[in-house]
């Protein structure tokens, strides 16, 4: 009876000091949470705020003000397009591309030209006239919350035990010991005895991170395994725009990244990519893959040679062995 109540008391003790050495609850370790802002794409939309519009009649043409805010700490670009609604149709005028400052009010006066002689006289004889403005070809960019790459300081452990940016899917630095000290009231003589009684029984208690495999990352949804790999080459994710037209992503020196979540890469990706360079006049460029056909190296060299550009192509497995790939 004896020898059993003195095992149930060990056990105890070192579940103790297995809750001691727990993880942090809201980011489970890795010192990093999903951007707030951009909730981990690392791309955000801006908004602004329409403050009123006002539209009137003159010298046959319509005038249309807006009233319009940044609520944002950055600014951006839009383009104004100016409508009125007559009998016969719409009519419009676009303006410029306009910057929106921060945090400011900023007010837009468009003129639309060209109205048809009845249904201006129907516009002029009307009380109000009901005139809009819309902001267009407002772009997402790169979050600057989070620089870009999706992820946040964890504000509940502040991140201070991360080594090199261990992430979710233990990207980052080495495989190591996530622990957050967990306050709750223990006596410290028995913490004392129970650590001694657990070391004399050989009794280890630490939680470790489980390394990322090939295997996992193939199940991952696309835009989780490049947000992984945006993280473990420490760079940014690309815009929407250059997203569109094959850019996933851009390294901390600026290098366009092309992501793909697939085997047997060829020449002709290969040679896609490096069109793609030369059009936005990049000299250097990473391409990411679970492997490479053996013609790839052609495609390499074609780049070299035709749109003198350099590309690099690495593998998942070189950034899950965190090896010097850039």
């Amino acid at each position: 009876m004896t020898k059993v109540a003195l095992i149930v008391f060990l056990l105890f003790l070192v579940l103790n000091v297995a809750a001691v050495m727990a993880q942090c609850p809201t980011c489970q370790g890795t010192g990093k949470i999903e951007c707030p802002h951009c909730n981990g794409y690392g791309y955000v939309k801006p908004t602004i705020s329409n403050l009123g519009v006002q539209a009137w009649t003159s010298e046959q043409a319509v005038f249309v003000r807006g009233t319009f805010q940044n609520k944002e700490d950055f600014g951006f670009y839009g383009r104004p397009i100016a409508e009125v609604e007559a009998p016969s149709q719409t009519y419009t005028n676009a303006s410029t591309r306009t910057y929106f400052p921060p945090q400011e009010k900023i007010a837009i006066t468009l003129t639309i030209e060209g109205i048809e002689y009845n249904d201006y006289r129907y516009l002029s004889n009307q009380r109000y006239v009901m005139g809009r403005i819309i902001i267009s070809e407002v772009e997402e960019i790169s979050c600057p919350y989070c620089d870009g790459t999706g992820f946040v300081t964890c504000p509940d452990c502040g991140g201070a035990l991360i080594e090199g940016g261990v992430t979710e899917y233990g990207g980052g630095g080495r495989e190591q010991k996530q622990d957050v000290p967990i306050s709750f009231p223990v006596d410290l003589t028995i913490v004392g005895v129970g650590v001694a009684a657990a070391v004399a029984i050989g009794a280890i208690v630490v939680v470790r991170r489980k390394k990322v495999t090939e295997k996992d990352l193939r199940t991952l949804a696309p835009i989780e395994f490049q947000k992984w790999v945006v993280q473990r080459l420490s760079g940014k994710a690309s815009s929407l725009r250059d997203s569109r037209i094959g850019i996933d992503a851009y390294t901390a020196e600026g290098h366009p990244i092309q992501i793909r979540q697939s085997d047997n890469i060829d020449r002709n990706a290969i040679e896609n990519f490096a069109s793609l360079m030369g059009r936005i006049k990049a000299k250097n460029g990473v391409i990411i893959a679970f492997s490479f056909a053996d013609d790839s190296i052609r495609g390499i060299v074609r780049a070299r040679m035709n749109y003198r550009v350099e590309i690099k192509k690495v593998t998942v497995k070189e950034l899950i062995e965190r090896r010097d790939i850039i």
